[in-house]
């Protein structure tokens, strides 16, 4: 199938895509690249999938799952072990952001 230097326009004004900037050479190269790809899907087309069962993956594979069961997380000692700095109960990083001493 051939396709138009207005059907490529029209896909770009779709994508956002603003032509006019663009050198007309590289358009028409577009417009030949958008040709040759809708040719690969109508030869894609023509192959015979009558007999092939619809799949979501290509390897039939099983999900293996674990229970879902409910565990206590770490305690602030855990999570605070690498902490550069803490209270002992929580993070304490530097101030980024002054305070207003006008209002």
């Amino acid at each position: 199938m051939a396709i138009e230097t207005r059907t490529v326009h029209a896909v770009a004004t779709l994508a956002r895509i603003d032509l006019d900037r663009l050198d007309p050479a590289r358009v028409q190269g577009m417009v030949e690249q958008l040709s040759r790809v809708i040719g690969w899907v109508e030869q894609l087309s023509s192959v015979d999938t009558s007999d092939i069962e619809p799949t979501a993956h290509p390897v039939d594979l099983a999900m293996r799952l674990r229970d879902d069961v409910a565990v206590p997380g770490p305690g602030a000692d855990v999570i605070l072990r690498n902490a550069p700095h803490s209270d002992g109960s929580s993070f304490l990083v530097p101030q980024v952001v002054e305070e207003d001493t006008d209002a």
